[in-house]
């Protein structure tokens, strides 16, 4: 037995996804406000080379929730809140990018930095002052999974995902988003069709 395709060589593949129902599942919608809670990741050490950054990360109409470490080596520190400490204004850190050419270093590339997550406007101002300069940036103008370069390309300011609350509901629901707005799908049924000729 041969598989031929009419007309042409290639399978045609029809994926339809079929949405049984698209109705709100029983709770209360949480009505959006000019806050919202989001991580971004500043990175230090992207021109490769060696520099202390130690500085501070100080918001204007915000506050920090949270912080994590991205790619630091034992002799970073990163001060401010943590999960389940309270919300500051402020972020310290003490990181120096550079390679280290010993067994010790658990990265293999210069960059350092951290992840914060925030709880702004899109109007609050980010004012980050290292060692090696300083740059402001307002939570408007970053677009996530784009890094801006600043201090003439040694650094990136990039905003990650959002941890905004969609909806309330009194059970386990599933969402699903069309062009980035959540809309509650409590029952989804999906069919996958697949067309093609087949001659002996």
């Amino acid at each position: 037995m041969r598989l031929f395709v009419a007309a042409t060589s290639v399978v045609t593949m029809s994926v339809l996804l079929i949405f049984a129902s698209n109705t709100p599942p029983s709770g209360t919608a949480v009505p959006r406000s000019g806050k919202q809670q989001l991580w971004i990741k500043i990175v230090f050490g992207v021109d490769e080379q060696s520099a202390q950054w130690d500085g501070r990360l100080r918001i204007t109409d915000g506050r920090i929730l949270d912080s994590e470490p991205y790619c630091l080596e034992r002799r970073d520190r990163l001060t401010g809140p943590s999960r389940g400490d309270n919300a500051s204004s402020e972020l310290s850190w003490t990181i120096t990018s550079e390679l280290e050419q010993t067994r010790k270093a658990t990265f293999a590339v210069p960059t350092r930095g951290f992840l914060a997550k925030l709880d702004v406007t899109d109007d609050s101002q980010l004012h980050v002052t290292t060692q090696q300069g300083g740059f402001r940036v307002s939570v408007g103008s970053l677009k996530p999974g784009r890094p801006q370069a600043v201090l003439n390309g040694r650094a990136t300011v990039e905003r990650l995902g959002t941890s905004d609350l969609a909806w309330e509901t009194e059970s386990d629901d599933d969402f699903t988003t069309i062009d980035g707005i959540l809309i509650p799908m409590p029952s989804v049924s999906v069919q996958v069709a697949v067309r093609g000729t087949i001659m002996k």
